[in-house]
This record gives structure tokens, sequence and C-alpha cells, in this order.
């Protein structure tokens, strides 16, 4: 042990006179050699931060936005920085100030954006929906498994079923370019499939998933339009919407509500009548819904609504 303590104090930032080995000094001594090397070495690194951030600060740099913060790499450490405008979303080239903020300064040039997505991993996707931009990964990459839409930023001028390639950051996927490898006949099979309200399976498994989603969306649209139609046509009569079901492709049974008192009738895709749930003396398909609310709110106020 005395020979460790003379090699360490015999390092030049040490100038001790009397060692004393004895009542425990020796073990203080040493301790206080272990701290003042600590100290010393937090002093360094704390001096090299102070200077990459103020160089940092001193200088511009581009990234992709996605929100109103990003993050930055200063020496290793991770800092995250206020962007304004805070509305600002794309490519651009920033200017820090003040405490943690950086300005927009000019749009980022095509090269810079390559430099920055090509240290990252590349991935392939298939396009699933482009108002809320998710595709598919189609990769064969053990990294990412998951078939189900993930978010992805910054695209340009997609369409549905567009294959494209992003790069990931750790947490985001950055659109890249359009990938030139697709199959068009299949892309043109789910496109005609969707247009048409077909289901189709038995696609390649890549393909598959995306359609799916879209198919998905598609008929959950599909169905917010068809209620909003039925819910109108009798809303705008006075009458109250209360639910409807589908008996069939074409036909539907809706229920609702008129002056307190409710009705179900059957109803096809169109909106017109095929049975009132009210007598008619066979006259229900001359009316549609809207103009079937009219024809009960008169058999009420006659007391000639007969009902089965």
């Amino acid at each position: 042990m005395f020979s460790n303590l003379i090699s360490i104090l015999s390092l030049p930032i040490f100038n001790l006179l009397i060692i004393n080995i004895f009542d425990g000094v020796c073990i203080k001594i040493i301790q206080s050699v272990q701290s003042t090397a600590v100290n010393l070495i937090y002093m360094n690194i704390f001096q090299r931060l102070e200077k990459a951030e103020h160089e940092f600060k001193n200088s511009e740099f581009a990234c992709p936005v996605f929100s109103d913060k990003v993050n930055v790499d200063i020496a290793g450490i991770i800092t995250q920085y206020s962007i304004l405008p805070k509305d600002y979303r794309g490519w651009g080239i920033f200017k820090p100030f003040g405490n943690k903020l950086a300005a927009y300064e000019k749009e980022c040039p095509h090269n810079l954006r390559e430099l920055y997505l090509c240290i990252l991993p590349r991935f392939e996707m298939v396009v699933c929906d482009i108002d809320k931009k998710l595709g598919i990964i189609i990769n064969s990459d053990t990294r990412i498994t998951t078939t189900s839409p993930l978010k992805f930023h910054l695209s340009e001028n997609i369409s549905l079923f567009n294959h494209i390639l992003v790069r990931f950051d750790g947490g985001n996927f950055i659109y890249e370019k359009h990938s030139r490898y697709y199959d068009n006949k299949i892309i043109a099979r789910m496109i005609y499939a969707l247009d048409n309200n077909k289901k189709i399976e038995l696609l390649p498994a890549k393909y598959q998933a995306a359609f799916d989603y879209a198919y998905h969306i598609k008929q959950r649209e599909l169905l917010g339009q068809k209620e909003y139609r039925i819910k109108s046509a009798i809303e705008r009569s006075g009458g109250k919407y209360k639910s409807y079901s589908e008996l069939s492709d074409e036909d539907i049974k809706v229920t609702y509500e008129i002056d307190g008192h409710t009705y179900t009738s059957t109803i096809n895709k169109n909106l017109n009548v095929i049975s009132a749930g009210i007598c008619l003396s066979g006259g229900d398909t001359a009316f549609d819904l809207q103009s079937l609310m009219s024809v009960i709110r008169e058999g009420q106020n006659r007391n000639l609504i007969h009902r089965w």
C-alpha cells in the first residue's frame, strides 16, 4: 500500500512535504488525493462542455422539426431546444440563442438533408393512411417487427399504397424518398378493390396489412357518412334519431322518435322507404325517409296511425 501511495504522491500535481503513516493519516491522505483527482476530472469535463456549448451557440444547425422542440447533441450530451416559431414544421437551419431557444433561419438544402439522413437506419413502408401519415413497415428486418401502422413525418407527394423509404432516428420515422421497387399490378389491384369497396385477401403479407388497414378506415368513414345522412334526414323534419342497423347490403332498419312516439322503419341505402312500420295502404315506397316524417306527424295529429 505504501509503494502505491508513493507512486500516487509522485504525480506532479501533488506537492506533499510530510507523510505520516501512523494514526490513520496515510488513509486520509489517500482519500484526499482521490477526491482531488476526481474533482479535477469533473472540472475538465465541465470546461469541455462549457466550451462546446459556447461553440454551439455561435453556430447554426440543420434538422427536421416535428413539434416545437428538438434534441441536439452537444459534446455527447443530449439537450432539448425550443424552436421558434413554435408552429414551424419541416426541415430547416436554426440559430441557437438565449436559454435553450433556436430560431428558424432558412430552408435546409437537399444535400444537408441527405447528410443528416444517411447516418440513420433505413426502412421501407407501404402508405396505408394519407391523412394521418401512417405506413406499414415491409422490410425483412428484425429491428422492427410490428405490422401495426406507424407514423412518418415530412412526406412529399404521397398517395395511398405508395412505397416510401424512411429513416428512423430512434423515435421518429422521417420520409426520405419514394421507392422505385414495388409491384405495380398488386398496387393497382388494391386501389381498384378499395375504390369499389371490396375486400381482398391472399395478398403478399407485406401488402395485406396495408390493405386491411385502409379498408377498415374506409368502412368506418362510410359508416359515419351513412349514419350522418340518416340522422340529418330525420332531424330536418323535426324527428329525433335514435339508432340504425344494417339488415343487408341494401336494407337498413332505422329507429327514431316523433313528438315522443318511437317508430322503426326499413329503408334502402338511398334512404327510400321499403317498409314504413305503419299502415300506408301499400304506399310505403312512395316516400323517402324525410318525407315519411311529415306523413307520420300528420297521422299522429289526426289519430290515424296504425302500427304493427
